[in-house]
């Protein structure tokens, strides 16, 4: 059985994303951002915790809740990448949706 709804318009959501649909897809950009340049992130950020937005390091810290903290109100919590650099090296960087459903690192 399919339900129709016909107050749900899919095509037009895909036009016209919501705030939230573009904040999630501007964290998979710091992602990949972040996994290009992990080498050079790892050399510098080891150890730390980093805030990624539009593809730069906007905040770093020893905690998750300092980096907000210095990020305050500037960038929608749900685009920012906040993410510990490891200290060891790290061959596979987690995808937002794994580190929100805790999936393991390596497949």
């Amino acid at each position: 059985m399919v339900m129709e709804r016909k107050d749900f318009d899919v095509e037009k959501l895909w036009r016209n994303p919501t705030p939230y649909m573009e904040n999630r897809a501007k964290q998979f950009e710091n992602r990949d951002w972040f996994a290009e340049h992990m080498d050079e992130i790892w050399q510098k950020y080891r150890g730390r915790v980093v805030a990624v937005w539009d593809k730069e390091i906007k905040a770093v810290g020893r905690t998750a809740d300092e980096v907000w903290a210095a990020l305050g109100d500037k960038y929608p919590r749900e685009g920012v990448m906040v993410i510990l650099v490891p200290e060891e090296e790290v061959f596979k960087v987690p995808y937002p949706a794994d580190m929100v459903f805790k999936a393991p690192a390596a497949y």
